[in-house]
């Protein structure tokens, strides 16, 4: 496939992936954070109710992780990664507490436009952290509310995981510029990337705006 295809795909990947996880706003405000961070941390005690990838992130190196996990009653915990396995980790997370039939039509929804798959809790948790360790060595940190939805992975036994998973394309770290990319981010994530592998040390697909962009900057 050629770049301009490739970077079609992951582009319409990103979006579809912040769309079907159900994030219309943004990160939630200050004071709702450590309201969430308790009941996740309670949700997480609950037993597992389903684990689903979407399939193409095999392919694109970018997609969603979901884990469900079900509180008593009629309602379920869950927690949403978005998952750049190429480059940059946990690029988005989100934690929700939404009824059982809110859950299955979310999901049922999903599944209309984008083929999702069942994946083991162990195995999820697995490819999470580590997308999450590989984007450290580089320079990045994951999104702010990955701790917010990081309790609902994080007593699962990654030891069970026998799976490997490859982080990079090709050996190297493969940057391609999102959707909401600026070209000040697209400069800031190039310096981290030439910071910590070198100039050659890896891949970038980025508009021809963010090229010259950065360019000008003297990247």
């Amino acid at each position: 496939m050629g770049g301009h295809g490739l970077k079609k795909q992951r582009h319409t990947a990103h979006k579809r992936a912040r769309r079907r996880a159900g994030r219309e706003t943004g990160s939630p405000t200050q004071g709702k954070r450590g309201a969430l961070l308790r009941e996740a941390q309670r949700v997480a005690t609950c037993p597992v109710h389903e684990c689903l990838v979407t399939g193409a992130i095999s392919d694109l190196g970018m997609g969603n992780v979901f884990l469900a996990r079900r509180f008593p009653g009629s309602q379920i915990g869950l927690a949403v990664f978005l998952v750049d396995l190429y480059c940059l980790g946990v690029k988005d997370a989100m934690f929700v507490v939404v009824s059982r039939d809110a859950y299955a039509a979310r999901i049922d929804m999903m599944r209309v436009k984008e083929k999702l798959e069942p994946i083991d809790p162990c195995c999820a948790r697995k490819l999470i952290e580590g997308s999450v360790a590989y984007a450290k060595r580089l320079g990045f940190v994951p999104h702010s509310d990955y701790i917010l939805a990081r309790p609902l992975i994080a007593e699962v036994d990654i030891e069970a995981c026998e799976t490997e998973f490859e982080y990079g394309e090709s050996g190297k770290p493969f940057y391609v510029a999102g959707p909401n990319d600026s070209p000040v981010r697209v400069r800031r994530i190039m310096n981290t990337l030439t910071n910590s592998v070198g100039r050659d040390g890896f891949h970038f697909m980025v508009s021809v705006e963010c090229q010259r962009s950065s360019k000008s900057a003297g990247i």
